[in-house]
């Protein structure tokens, strides 16, 4: 809910502000202090914890709230993710664990070796991170790890924030310092392509088949990449790259001037990008349609704008030859 506040304490109350500071609601009223709140996809519902517990709370007073055991200790942070629809918990009983919106449990790790402090997914809800004492652990939406990082002298991991774009989180830790943490060495396979994007600015292009290698580098920073049916789409800050590897021939496609977020290869002949961009009081999502055999790319595009306090959906498409 852009124009609204959720807020909970130790008092155990969780309240519904308006963005001058007017309360209005309250949701909850426990016994136990509420550490961690999450607003829901559509900002419909909230999602808070009540000791071993957690409570999806829809806004309208006359909705059953949903109420479901989650860990053997004190819960103290929640995180919903409004690209998967999935929740993620963490507490004092070392585990985090993964639901899905009815409470359903999804997956729950082994026991850690310090209890989890913090929790946060990524933009694209592909990944998420999670922050115990003295380090930093990157797993998939699924809940299964990626890789942990440890670093001495940290303290405990007491807040995560990723970039708006994905490819790096930042650690509020508790001894003070703030760690920057960048996604690295992330892999793509299809059929006998194998693709690493081992920097912030360059990839290399495996065939397994042939044994040949491409070395490709980009003026920015890649922020995501797919490969599927011989395409690889590449997205970086400013343009969109497509290569589409057949016979070891490579066509190359550009788009200028985009900042992409999900990138969907629909078939051998089709590249479909989803574009989203925020500014002030308008949200445009852009999907684009690239026929590999024609070499012809459809563009459409949707405005939300706020205007007057109501959202106004604008359409407009074009061709890009």
């Amino acid at each position: 809910m852009s124009n609204a506040l959720c807020l909970a304490g130790e008092d155990g109350n969780v309240k519904i502000w308006s963005r001058t500071g007017m309360m209005r609601s309250s949701l909850s009223q426990l016994g136990a202090s509420v550490y961690s709140v999450a607003w829901s996809p559509e900002s419909n519902q909230v999602l808070h914890v009540n000791g071993r517990h957690l409570i999806i709370k829809p806004l309208q007073p006359s909705v059953k709230p949903t109420q479901w055991k989650a860990h053997d200790g004190l819960i103290v942070v929640v995180d919903w993710s409004p690209r998967n629809n999935y929740i993620i918990s963490g507490g004092e009983d070392k585990k985090y664990k993964v639901w899905d919106s009815f409470g359903r449990n999804l997956y729950s790790s082994q026991t850690q070796e310090s209890p989890v402090a913090s929790l946060a997914w990524s933009p694209d809800g592909g990944l998420f991170a999670v922050g115990m004492f003295d380090s930093i652990r990157l797993c998939d939406k699924t809940g299964w790890s990626y890789s942990m990082e440890k670093e001495p002298l940290l303290g405990t991991v007491l807040d995560l924030s990723w970039t708006s774009d994905g490819t790096q989180v930042a650690a509020a830790c508790g001894a003070g310092s703030v760690l920057f943490a960048d996604l690295v060495d992330r892999k793509l396979e299809w059929a006998n392509l194998e693709v690493i994007i081992n920097g912030n600015c360059t990839v290399d292009v495996f065939n397994i088949a042939s044994g040949s290698k491409e070395h490709l580098e980009f003026n920015d920073k890649i922020v995501t990449a797919s490969l599927t049916w011989n395409h690889l789409v590449i997205i970086t800050a400013t343009q969109m790259y497509i290569f589409k590897y057949v016979s070891n021939t490579t066509k190359r496609k550009y788009i200028n001037n985009s900042s992409h977020v999900m990138v969907r290869p629909a078939d051998p002949d089709l590249v479909i990008s989803s574009i989203e961009r925020y500014s002030g009081g308008y949200v445009q999502y852009t999907y684009i349609v690239w026929c590999s055999g024609c070499g012809i790319a459809w563009c459409i595009s949707a405005w939300w704008v706020w205007y007057h306090m109501v959202y106004v959906h604008i359409i407009a498409w074009w061709v890009c030859l």
